[in-house]
Protein backbone atom coordinates (compact mmCIF):
# COMPACT_ATOMS: atom_id res chain seq x y z
CA UNK A 1 0.00 0.00 0.00
CA UNK A 2 2.76 2.42 0.99
CA UNK A 3 4.50 1.92 -1.94
CA UNK A 4 1.55 2.30 -3.94
CA UNK A 5 1.16 5.78 -2.48
CA UNK A 6 4.00 7.03 -3.12
CA UNK A 7 3.90 5.97 -7.13
CA UNK A 8 0.68 7.50 -7.08
CA UNK A 9 2.72 10.84 -5.63
CA UNK A 10 5.68 10.71 -8.07
CA UNK A 11 2.84 10.56 -10.68
CA UNK A 12 1.23 13.32 -9.74
CA UNK A 13 4.06 15.83 -9.77
CA UNK A 14 5.84 14.40 -12.87
CA UNK A 15 1.89 14.77 -14.40
CA UNK A 16 1.97 18.31 -13.41
CA UNK A 17 5.48 19.38 -14.36
CA UNK A 18 4.55 17.37 -17.90
CA UNK A 19 1.95 19.73 -17.90
CA UNK A 20 4.33 22.71 -18.28
CA UNK A 21 4.96 23.51 -22.49
CA UNK A 22 8.62 24.14 -23.08
CA UNK A 23 11.36 25.44 -20.52
CA UNK A 24 9.04 28.67 -19.75
CA UNK A 25 9.79 29.98 -16.16
CA UNK A 26 5.97 31.03 -15.98
CA UNK A 27 4.74 27.87 -17.23
CA UNK A 28 6.69 25.84 -14.65
CA UNK A 29 6.15 28.18 -12.19
CA UNK A 30 2.36 27.65 -12.10
CA UNK A 31 2.95 23.81 -12.54
CA UNK A 32 4.76 24.15 -9.40
CA UNK A 33 2.34 26.50 -7.46
CA UNK A 34 -0.28 24.06 -8.32
CA UNK A 35 1.62 21.00 -7.11
CA UNK A 36 2.26 22.91 -3.66
CA UNK A 37 -0.91 24.19 -3.35
CA UNK A 38 -2.95 20.75 -3.83
CA UNK A 39 0.18 19.02 -1.25
CA UNK A 40 -1.01 21.76 1.62
CA UNK A 41 -4.81 21.15 0.63
CA UNK A 42 -3.94 17.68 1.99
CA UNK A 43 -2.26 18.66 4.44
CA UNK A 44 -5.48 21.24 5.20
CA UNK A 45 -7.98 18.04 4.95
CA UNK A 46 -5.97 15.67 7.40
CA UNK A 47 -3.64 13.83 5.04
CA UNK A 48 -0.85 15.02 6.56
CA UNK A 49 1.39 11.93 5.32
CA UNK A 50 0.52 12.85 1.99
CA UNK A 51 0.86 16.33 2.07
CA UNK A 52 4.53 15.33 3.00
CA UNK A 53 5.26 12.95 0.60
CA UNK A 54 4.31 15.06 -2.42
CA UNK A 55 6.46 18.27 -0.63
CA UNK A 56 9.08 15.42 -0.85
CA UNK A 57 8.87 14.07 -4.40
CA UNK A 58 8.19 17.69 -5.62
CA UNK A 59 11.55 19.65 -4.05
CA UNK A 60 12.97 16.12 -5.15
CA UNK A 61 11.98 16.71 -8.73
CA UNK A 62 13.09 20.83 -8.72
CA UNK A 63 16.49 20.83 -7.68
CA UNK A 64 17.52 18.29 -10.56
CA UNK A 65 14.86 21.44 -13.04
CA UNK A 66 17.92 23.60 -14.37
CA UNK A 67 15.01 26.71 -13.90
CA UNK A 68 12.93 25.15 -11.04
CA UNK A 69 16.23 24.87 -8.63
CA UNK A 70 16.33 28.05 -7.20
CA UNK A 71 12.46 27.37 -5.85
CA UNK A 72 13.64 24.68 -3.83
CA UNK A 73 13.55 27.17 -0.86
CA UNK A 74 10.11 27.62 -1.28
CA UNK A 75 9.29 24.06 -1.05
CA UNK A 76 11.75 23.50 2.02
CA UNK A 77 9.33 26.22 3.62
CA UNK A 78 5.88 24.43 3.13
CA UNK A 79 8.01 21.13 3.70
CA UNK A 80 9.50 22.11 6.89
CA UNK A 81 5.55 23.70 8.22
CA UNK A 82 4.08 20.25 7.69
CA UNK A 83 6.96 18.17 9.69
CA UNK A 84 6.11 20.66 12.63
CA UNK A 85 2.09 20.27 12.29
CA UNK A 86 2.97 16.75 12.40
CA UNK A 87 5.26 17.28 15.61
CA UNK A 88 8.11 16.16 13.52
CA UNK A 89 10.43 19.21 14.84
CA UNK A 90 13.65 17.61 14.55
CA UNK A 91 12.50 17.11 10.37
CA UNK A 92 11.61 20.99 10.52
CA UNK A 93 14.64 22.50 11.56
CA UNK A 94 16.71 20.21 9.60
CA UNK A 95 14.83 21.45 6.55
CA UNK A 96 14.44 24.83 7.86
CA UNK A 97 18.83 25.04 8.19
CA UNK A 98 19.04 23.83 5.06
CA UNK A 99 16.52 26.83 3.64
CA UNK A 100 17.88 28.99 5.99
CA UNK A 101 21.68 28.84 4.45
CA UNK A 102 20.54 28.68 0.66
CA UNK A 103 19.08 32.39 1.73
CA UNK A 104 21.93 33.99 3.54
CA UNK A 105 21.82 37.11 1.03
CA UNK A 106 18.58 37.76 1.89
CA UNK A 107 19.20 37.33 5.75
CA UNK A 108 20.49 40.80 5.78
CA UNK A 109 18.29 44.09 6.40
CA UNK A 110 18.98 46.24 3.55
CA UNK A 111 17.79 43.04 1.26
CA UNK A 112 14.34 42.77 -0.69
CA UNK A 113 13.51 39.01 0.96
CA UNK A 114 14.45 40.39 4.64
CA UNK A 115 10.86 39.43 5.06
CA UNK A 116 11.14 35.66 3.71
CA UNK A 117 14.22 35.43 5.58
CA UNK A 118 12.47 36.59 9.14
CA UNK A 119 9.43 34.69 8.82
CA UNK A 120 10.90 31.60 7.96
CA UNK A 121 13.56 32.20 11.21
CA UNK A 122 10.47 32.91 13.17
CA UNK A 123 8.93 29.21 11.77
CA UNK A 124 12.23 27.77 12.56
CA UNK A 125 12.59 29.36 16.27
CA UNK A 126 9.12 28.09 16.84
CA UNK A 127 10.47 24.40 16.17
CA UNK A 128 13.16 24.93 18.13
CA UNK A 129 11.14 25.66 21.20
CA UNK A 130 9.00 22.46 21.06
CA UNK A 131 12.72 20.28 20.64
CA UNK A 132 13.14 22.20 23.64
CA UNK A 133 16.42 23.81 22.31
CA UNK A 134 15.50 27.20 23.48
CA UNK A 135 18.87 28.85 22.76
CA UNK A 136 18.94 27.90 19.84
CA UNK A 137 15.70 29.64 19.50
CA UNK A 138 17.39 33.03 20.90
CA UNK A 139 19.88 32.61 18.17
CA UNK A 140 17.71 31.79 15.64
CA UNK A 141 15.13 34.96 16.35
CA UNK A 142 16.36 37.51 18.14
CA UNK A 143 18.08 38.49 14.28
CA UNK A 144 14.50 37.87 13.11
CA UNK A 145 13.30 41.40 15.01
CA UNK A 146 16.32 43.18 13.29
CA UNK A 147 14.88 42.05 9.89
CA UNK A 148 11.73 42.96 10.36
CA UNK A 149 12.16 46.13 12.11
CA UNK A 150 13.97 46.86 8.82
CA UNK A 151 11.43 46.04 6.57
CA UNK A 152 9.04 48.01 8.65
CA UNK A 153 11.08 51.53 7.63
CA UNK A 154 11.06 51.13 4.05
CA UNK A 155 6.81 49.75 3.75
CA UNK A 156 5.49 51.37 0.71
CA UNK A 157 2.07 52.42 2.54
CA UNK A 158 1.48 52.43 6.53
CA UNK A 159 -0.69 49.70 6.81
CA UNK A 160 2.14 47.52 5.75
CA UNK A 161 4.44 49.29 7.91
CA UNK A 162 1.48 47.93 10.75
CA UNK A 163 1.26 44.16 9.35
CA UNK A 164 5.21 44.49 9.96
CA UNK A 165 5.89 45.57 13.02
CA UNK A 166 2.94 43.32 14.02
CA UNK A 167 5.45 40.28 13.10
CA UNK A 168 8.19 42.00 14.37
CA UNK A 169 6.33 42.14 18.15
CA UNK A 170 5.16 38.40 17.64
CA UNK A 171 8.98 37.65 17.26
CA UNK A 172 10.03 39.78 19.98
CA UNK A 173 7.11 37.89 21.97
CA UNK A 174 8.44 34.30 21.36
CA UNK A 175 12.34 35.19 21.43
CA UNK A 176 10.78 36.65 24.89
CA UNK A 177 9.52 33.03 26.04
CA UNK A 178 12.59 31.49 24.99
CA UNK A 179 14.97 33.89 26.45
CA UNK A 180 13.42 33.06 30.04
CA UNK A 181 13.58 29.46 28.81
CA UNK A 182 16.85 29.73 28.65
CA UNK A 183 16.95 31.12 31.84
CA UNK A 184 17.73 34.95 31.12
CA UNK A 185 14.91 36.67 33.00
CA UNK A 186 15.89 40.16 32.57
CA UNK A 187 16.18 40.00 29.32
CA UNK A 188 12.73 38.25 28.58
CA UNK A 189 11.27 40.64 30.91
CA UNK A 190 13.05 43.75 28.40
CA UNK A 191 12.00 41.56 25.63
CA UNK A 192 8.39 40.92 26.53
CA UNK A 193 7.57 44.77 27.39
CA UNK A 194 9.24 45.63 24.20
CA UNK A 195 6.38 43.75 22.41
CA UNK A 196 3.57 44.88 24.68
CA UNK A 197 4.72 48.40 23.64
CA UNK A 198 4.66 47.61 19.80
CA UNK A 199 1.32 45.86 20.32
CA UNK A 200 -0.16 49.18 21.87
CA UNK A 201 1.32 51.50 19.53
CA UNK A 202 -0.30 49.02 16.49
CA UNK A 203 -3.63 49.25 18.66
CA UNK A 204 -3.59 53.15 19.11
CA UNK A 205 -2.78 53.63 15.80
CA UNK A 206 -6.13 54.73 13.75
CA UNK A 207 -4.97 53.55 10.44
CA UNK A 208 -4.24 50.03 11.72
CA UNK A 209 -8.05 49.13 10.90
CA UNK A 210 -10.19 46.90 12.99
CA UNK A 211 -8.60 43.43 12.20
CA UNK A 212 -5.39 44.26 12.60
CA UNK A 213 -5.96 46.35 15.90
CA UNK A 214 -8.26 43.10 17.49
CA UNK A 215 -4.92 40.97 16.57
CA UNK A 216 -2.82 43.03 18.14
CA UNK A 217 -5.06 43.28 21.69
CA UNK A 218 -5.08 39.81 21.62
CA UNK A 219 -1.54 39.06 21.46
CA UNK A 220 -0.82 42.45 23.88
CA UNK A 221 -3.07 40.49 26.32
CA UNK A 222 -0.93 37.04 25.76
CA UNK A 223 2.42 39.01 25.88
CA UNK A 224 0.90 41.21 28.83
CA UNK A 225 0.07 37.85 31.00
CA UNK A 226 3.30 36.02 30.45
CA UNK A 227 5.23 39.04 31.15
CA UNK A 228 3.36 39.43 35.01
CA UNK A 229 3.86 35.71 35.25
CA UNK A 230 7.52 35.97 34.73
CA UNK A 231 7.71 39.06 36.95
CA UNK A 232 6.33 37.11 39.70
CA UNK A 233 9.06 33.95 38.84
CA UNK A 234 11.23 33.88 42.13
Amino acid sequence: MQTGRIALVLIVVAAAFAQAPGPQVSDKEKALDIVVTKANQMGASGDRAGQIQLLQATLQKIQNDPILHTKDVDVMRHLARAYSDTQRYADAVRVYTIAMGKMKDECVPASPGADRCAGTAYDMGVAQMYQGDFASAVDTLRPATTLYAAVAKRAPTTIVRLMTLKLQANVQSMLAAALFRSGKKAESIAAYQLAVDEYTRIINNPESGEGLTNLAKQSRQDAQQSLDLIKKEK
